[in-house]
Order: C-alpha cells, then structure tokens, then sequence
C-alpha cells in the first residue's frame, strides 16, 4: 500500500496539529497560567509590601506623637492625671475668655494600658470664646481630647451660647507603670 502525496500532506497537517495541541496543552497554557499566578503573587507582595511601608511611616508619626505626649505630660497616676488636666481646662478657658460654670470629673475607666478620666464642662460664652476653647483643648501637649459638644443659643438676637462640653484624658495605668519601670530597670541593670 502506498500513500499518495496527498495523503502524506493530511497526514503530516493531522500530525502537525496534534503536536501543536499538545505543546499549547502542555507547554503554553501552563506558562500562561504560571504567569498570570505570579503576576497575583507580585501583585500581592507589592499590597503588602506598601502596607509595610505604610505601618512604619506611621509608627515613625505615633512615635513622634508619643514622644510629644510623653514630654507633655502623660502623667503616672490618676490623680496627677486629673489635677493636671483640671488645671489646663481652667486655664484655656481663662484664656479663652470663658467663665466655667461646671467642672465635674467622672469616675477614671481602664482602657488598654492607659486610664481614661472624663470631666464634664458646662460653661457659657460666644462664638469665638468657645472656638478658642474648642482650640485649646484640640491642640493641647497633654493627652487630652473632646469627646462631645453640645451648643444651645441662649437668646435668638445675642451671640451667647450655652456650652457643655465632654472631654478624657488619659494617663498610664498602674500596672502599665509597673510592668514599663520593671522593664526599664531590667534593661539598664539597675
């Protein structure tokens, strides 16, 4: 039997197309698959890689944040907390031209490794007196932060207000006192 030159052609094209098949089956479609995996992992790597970068750019900011609270006082005990921030409340409204009414401090909460004491303040004043309040207390060198403000027009033709404002301030807790000297002595030898 013998094969004409037609045939020779079919069957080398039928040949052919099966070696194709099997290199794209075998060869191409996995190369293609590796990539597109190692394209994902690249991809993935890089996210994490920027949330690295990302986590030390802020832990540099919080160190520095830290730092400033540290050297502004973030007081060892709770009463030095609280005689602290009273004394820095009394003194931005005097400064900001505001008479203080009511000045209570609630009981201190443990949050994490800090105390958190929160003083109620009721007062009256004008629009500016209280921004500069507000000011104070936002831009303050202790760790202190305004939770609530309420506002209420006292007269409709005046600029008085009625003010309560609800501010916390933190201090280290006792034990985290005690666990950060016991670490400071151990790491200096003392």
């Amino acid at each position: 039997m013998t094969i004409s030159k037609r045939e020779k052609y079919y069957a080398f094209g039928a040949g052919g197309a099966v070696i194709l098949l099997l290199l794209y089956w075998f060869v191409v479609e996995p190369y293609y698959d590796a990539l597109d995996e190692v394209t994902t992992q690249r991809q993935a790597l890089k996210a994490q890689l920027n949330d690295a970068d990302d986590l030390f750019a802020r832990q540099a900011h919080l160190m520095r944040v830290w730092t400033d609270l540290k050297r502004g006082g973030v007081s060892l005990n709770v009463s030095a907390a609280q005689d602290q921030a009273r004394h820095a409340i009394l003194q931005w409204a005097y400064w900001a031209g505001i008479d203080i009414t009511s000045l209570k401090t609630e009981h201190p909460t443990q949050q994490g490794a800090f105390q958190v004491i929160a003083f109620d303040l009721s007062t009256s004043g004008n629009t500016l007196q209280t921004a500069r309040l507000l000011w104070a207390i936002e831009t303050a060198t202790i760790p202190m932060r305004v939770n609530d403000v309420s506002l209420k027009s006292r007269t409709e033709a005046h600029d008085t207000l009625s003010i309560t404002i609800k501010v916390s301030a933190l201090c280290q807790a006792e034990t985290a006192n005690a666990n950060s000297n016991a670490a400071n002595s151990a790491g200096t030898g003392s």
